[in-house]
């Protein structure tokens, strides 16, 4: 679990591809120190699991599902990216629960400048249109911010001089494509209200009722 206040930038030192998937050697001095094999990492929102650390590296798999999924499959050698270690509950959280699990990649359509801020307009696939509200949460690259304002196609984000200049959207440019993850709690109660849905037009009344012995439960 994250909470998509990206912690550094770490530079790809190789990216190669294998058996459909993918191997990542990522340069981070600092954060290698904190880290062990088997901790998760987010790398651009996404949640990878480190299997090897040398002294100035660690080194991720990708999987095919996850490539097809990311941008990961676009990084190439000396590229930054956002990391993120996994967080520590127990003290503030600072922006929203991220499960580094991306559900699909964004565009940037736009890039404009409006007082000491950055708006980026980002479309997205219309099957996500659901989980995105007006001033809720989003995961873009593995970090945590504010839609602005929602359009039938697309969502626009205000960015502070401060997350320019602590993740990769400084370099980012009209056309690229961005991880996105959008708000778990929405994609809970989806569920929830599909489970609760009529069936044959019907409720199924353990559903809404639990176990309820028969001989005490009347229906008027």
């Amino acid at each position: 679990m994250f909470t998509g206040i990206v912690e550094t930038q770490g530079k790809i030192k190789a990216a190669t591809m294998k058996d459909g998937g993918l191997w990542l050697v990522i340069e981070e001095p600092q954060i290698v120190k904190t880290i062990k094999v088997g901790s998760s990492v987010a790398v651009n929102g996404v949640c990878l699991t480190v299997e090897k650390i040398k002294r100035n590296e660690f080194e991720v798999s990708v999987v095919p599902e996850t490539l097809s999924h990311s941008n990961l499959g676009e990084l190439k050698v000396s590229q930054k990216v956002n990391l993120e270690k996994a967080a520590v509950f127990g003290g503030p959280i600072d922006g929203h629960l991220l499960t580094g699990h991306v559900d699909c990649t964004g565009m940037i359509t736009s890039i404009d400048i409006k007082g000491n801020s950055q708006v980026y307009t980002i479309s997205f696939p219309q099957d996500f249109a659901k989980y995105l509200v007006s001033k809720g949460s989003v995961g873009i690259d593995g970090i945590s911010l504010t839609v602005a304002e929602l359009r039938p196609d697309a969502f626009t984000v205000s960015i502070i001089p401060h997350t320019l200049e602590r993740t990769t959207l400084k370099v980012k440019t009209i056309g690229q494509k961005v991880n996105l993850e959008f708000d778990i709690l929405a994609k809970y109660m989806e569920r929830h209200f599909e489970a609760s849905m009529p069936k044959n037009g019907e409720f199924v009344l353990e559903e809404l009722m639990g176990d309820i012995p028969d001989q005490n439960f009347m229906l008027n």
